[in-house]
């Protein structure tokens, strides 16, 4: 069934969830911005751009602490450490960069 973000492949899930994220910003719907924010890094992760996966998810850390969200906060710091140890046990290859180092 089409329409359900699993379904989707990764491009059009990165898409809707950018279009989520501006959605929610535009609202000022805080709470509702770092939940897309936090599923964009993980789309970022999946395909093992980690840095980029990192870096966002360091922003949502940053936005729940100043929002008070300590359960927030604590699901991003979970997130925030599995691309690192992605990274890491990759030997900091990421699959992207795999991918690019093919002939």
């Amino acid at each position: 069934m089409r329409g359900k973000l699993p379904d989707l492949d990764i491009a059009e899930r990165i898409q809707h969830l950018q279009q989520a994220q501006q959605a929610f910003e535009t609202a000022g719907y805080a709470e509702r911005q770092t939940v897309a924010l936090s599923n964009l890094a993980i789309a970022y992760m999946d395909l093992g751009l980690y840095p980029h996966s990192r870096r966002l998810q360091s922003e949502v850390v940053e936005m729940d602490r100043a929002m008070g969200a300590k359960a927030g906060v604590t699901y991003d710091l979970g997130n925030l450490i599995q691309p690192e140890n992605l990274s890491v046990s990759s030997g900091g290859t990421t699959p992207a960069r795999v991918c690019n180092a093919r002939p």
